[in-house]
């Protein structure tokens, strides 16, 4: 759900963001041997994480719409703010990364007591 983050929850994202940006401007550029093209022309769903994640995380959503902008969807409908260190993101590019969408990985919340950084 998105509506069920709890203050003090950790965020957490399966990859990191941007690869569907860079696939794009690969893509656009010719430059067709980039690792990224497979996150732009045919994303994969991340279903295992999902099925993993299923009995401890908090809150979910796909990044489709972009870092900031999912997470923002979290935040609103569960009436929580957050502090967010940039440099702790992991990003493929650049900063602008955070607001590009398409990437279809999982953002998700948990509470501190169920944190495993070899999900995030």
């Amino acid at each position: 759900m998105r509506n069920t983050a709890q203050p003090g929850d950790y965020i957490c994202i399966s990859s990191p963001t941007g690869r569907a940006r860079r696939g794009l401007n690969d893509w656009k550029n010719t430059n067709n041997n980039s690792e990224y093209l497979t996150d732009y022309l045919r994303p994969l769903a991340k279903i295992e994480l999902g099925k993993t994640i299923v009995n401890f995380a908090s809150a979910c959503i796909d990044t489709s719409d972009g870092l900031l902008a999912d997470l923002g969807k979290i935040l609103k409908l569960s009436e929580c703010g957050a502090l967010i260190y940039l440099d702790d993101i992991p990003i493929t590019t650049d900063i602008d990364d955070i607001n590009s969408g398409d990437d279809y990985d999982l953002c998700f919340t948990m509470p501190k007591d169920k944190f495993n950084n070899k999900l995030c």
